[in-house]
């Protein structure tokens, strides 16, 4: 497990230990898991999935930056709101 962090404008939005979490990067979708590598990286407007023990929770986002280092993951974005799993096609 690792620390996730999603920050917005106004606040924190979310603080808490997660398994996993899957961002809508740039050049596309990046999952990250616990002793990921560091890195940076833009997002775009998407779904954010995190997946704490057996949970998942899915966030639409409308872009902001990710950071990960020693375990712990930074989300900046403009907007997050909770919305229901995409759907598959």
């Amino acid at each position: 497990m690792f620390n996730l962090r999603v920050l917005t404008p106004d606040s924190i939005f979310y603080d808490e230990h997660v398994s996993s979490v899957v961002v809508p990067a740039a050049l596309g979708y990046l999952g990250v898991l616990t002793d990921h590598a560091p890195l940076i990286a833009s997002l775009k407007e998407g779904i954010v999935t995190i997946r704490r023990k057996e949970e998942q929770h899915y966030y639409k986002i409308s872009g902001g930056f990710i950071e990960v280092n020693h375990n712990k993951v930074f989300l900046l974005v403009d907007s997050i709101e909770s919305t229901s799993p995409p759907s598959e096609s």
